[in-house]
């Protein structure tokens, strides 16, 4: 048995479920004999049935999400943290990402992190920022990207003007700019194609509603994912904040243009080239026809992969 400790449980945030998706795609190819066995990360859990999957389970893998922090507790992605220190000796991150840029750990937080992780664990993080941040706390770790990104590989052509019908946008309510947002949203009407909104929580649907009332063009998704797979068309583009709703995008062909809002759309696309838009200066009118060439780790990638089924097979 392996044990995933999940970031959607509880969640009600898109994102988290396209992030458990395609690590629970990794963990099935990983270990094809192994029954995959969720426990959430974000709510305080602590129960004798969660201390017996940990204890029972050969292996115990961690992600992805932005759950390392160095202001634990007060930040708590990773809420119950404390419940894996008793089993550290098999917990391993995949694809996990530092919260936010952060100066320096609150007192503890280096004991609390190693507490966790075992500086001897096979971890795998999104970015080289996170990839720093462990060294900073005695953590080795591999730069692997986001296993929603693992995927991908090489160069995706934009569509020309004449081909482009619909554009899916997306915001974030949690990180809420008035001004840059409502910017977004002006250059997206500008573009004279369909627009479709496609919330990631129901706070995200609300904030539209903030910014532009009842606005008729601008068609509301749903918050599934199959919700936009059903308009993701090969006329459709994605202009929006939410990042890993724009990467499950572009695992789909579609060409997507992500406004860098935090640490985490910026760090992953420094290291793999994901496209952003700089939203105070877009282009005029659509996207130029270039390409977009994507570079992941695969030397990272196919070394985290070996090493962790070493250690946990034995």
């Amino acid at each position: 048995m392996i044990v995933h400790a999940d970031p959607s449980i509880g969640s009600d945030n898109t994102g988290d479920a396209i992030i458990s998706h395609y690590v629970k795609v990794e963990l099935k190819k990983l270990f094809p004999q192994d029954h995959i066995v969720s426990i959430p990360t974000q709510t305080m859990t602590v129960s004798r049935r969660l201390n017996s999957l940990l204890s029972n389970a050969r292996g115990v893998v961690v992600g992805g999400s932005n759950l390392l922090s160095g202001r634990y507790p007060r930040i708590r992605q990773w809420a119950n943290m404390c419940v894996f220190a008793p089993h550290r000796k098999k917990v391993h991150l995949i694809g996990c990402g530092w919260h936010s840029y952060e100066k320096r750990n609150l007192p503890l937080n280096t004991l609390l992190l190693r507490a966790a992780l075992d500086k001897g664990g096979v971890h795998s993080v999104r970015d080289s920022y996170t990839k720093v941040k462990l060294a900073e706390n005695g953590i080795r770790s591999w730069n692997t990207g986001c296993p929603t990104m693992w995927g991908l590989s090489g160069s995706y052509s934009y569509k020309s003007e004449s081909t482009v019908g619909r554009i899916i946008v997306t915001l974030t309510h949690y990180r809420k700019d008035v001004a840059r947002d409502t910017a977004l949203l002006a250059y997206v009407r500008s573009l004279g194609r369909e627009i479709y909104f496609w919330p990631q929580s129901p706070q995200d649907t609300v904030y539209l509603k903030e910014l532009c009332g009842a606005d008729s063009t601008i068609r509301v998704l749903g918050e599934k994912i199959s919700c936009v797979e059903d308009v993701a068309d090969s006329s459709a583009i994605y202009v929006g904040t939410r990042l890993h709703g724009a990467i499950h995008l572009l695992n789909r062909s579609v060409p997507v243009f992500v406004v860098g809002i935090d640490n985490r759309a910026i760090e992953i696309a420094h290291d793999t080239g994901l496209p952003l838009i700089d939203i105070w200066n877009p282009p005029s009118g659509l996207p130029i026809e270039t390409a977009i060439d994507i570079t992941m780790p695969r030397e990272e990638i196919a070394a985290w992969r070996v090493t962790i089924r070493k250690h946990i097979d034995g």
